[in-house]
């Protein structure tokens, strides 16, 4: 059978186009955002070239009934990639609202999905700890739960500067991320889409690790694996700090120094896809429960 034509529908195309400044008309459909996604990469479930097609043709009810705007991250690694600069986060967010404002999904949704989303860097986390010793090509629905729920819990211990037994010098391998500028005003913490708390992942603890020379400490935690590169942190800071950069380098030298082996990252790839699935799982759970109320 088939399908009938799509009409574009020019009126709400300029409306979701106003509402959004997603920049939607200069796609070309190249792909690159789906490519940059972390989601769509390890699920191929959350299109975000097809949502900025669908925002082109005025399928705004569409949007909003679209079960895959909720599996978005919102970090925004799909504005980073287009080479028009086309945002379709901005769309996400845009039919989001339209969403909840339609009652398409009950509100209390919204939250629910934040603390979900926050709990689920519990399991990136303890991922990344399972990656570093082996492979994980399965979770089963006890396991994600109990990872889900524990909070990961660090030995604390007084910081001190000093030099750090990895490379010798405090900072001096991430010197051109102006690493040294930050002064701990938490902009690039606030603006971390994958935030939630210091032992599972804080942009700014690590840079401030990292100045006080203690890189050693850092590199062995699998907090460092849990940046998505969306860049933000660099963008939010008022002193230009590229924390993301830092991250980049404490990464390669993790890798130089052995604390992680060189198949690390092909096997944290292969394990991003048992995980992914189950994250999508639950977020359909929770519309699910609305659907129910």
């Amino acid at each position: 059978m088939i399908p009938e034509p799509i009409t574009p529908d020019d009126k709400l195309r300029r409306l979701i186009e106003e509402k959004s400044a997603a920049s939607s008309n200069m796609c070309w459909t190249c792909g690159t955002c789906d490519i940059e996604c972390p989601v769509y990469l390890s699920t191929a479930r959350l299109d975000p070239q097809k949502i900025i097609r669908m925002a082109n043709l005025g399928m705004l009810t569409a949007l909003t009934e679209l079960p895959e705007i909720w599996y978005c991250l919102s970090c925004r690694r799909c504005h980073r990639g287009c080479p028009n600069a086309v945002k379709p986060y901005e769309v996400i967010h845009h039919a989001r609202r339209e969403a909840l404002i339609r009652r398409l999904v009950p509100h209390h949704m919204w939250p629910q999905l934040q603390q979900l989303l926050s709990r689920f860097q519990r399991v990136r986390w303890r991922t990344v700890e399972a990656c570093m010793h082996g492979e994980l090509n399965e979770l089963s629905a006890e396991k994600w739960q109990q990872w889900l729920e524990e909070p990961i819990k660090i030995d604390p211990e007084p910081v001190r500067a000093g030099r750090s037994a990895a490379t010798g010098h405090p900072a001096e391998f991430v010197s051109d991320a102006d690493s040294h500028a930050c002064y701990t005003c938490s902009e690039c913490s606030g603006c971390c889409p994958i935030f939630s708390s210091r032992p599972v992942f804080d942009p700014q603890y690590i840079i401030r690790m990292a100045n006080l020379g203690l890189t050693d400490e850092v590199i062995h935690s699998p907090s460092i694996w849990l940046c998505l590169k969306c860049e933000l942190c660099g963008s939010a800071c008022s002193q230009k700090v590229r924390g993301y950069k830092v991250i980049q380098d404490l990464q390669t030298l993790a890798l130089e120094e052995e604390i992680v082996d060189a198949g690390f990252p092909e096997r944290l790839d292969r394990a991003e896809r048992v995980i992914y699935p189950l994250l999508i799982e639950a977020v359909d759970g929770l519309r699910l429960e609305g659907d129910a109320d």
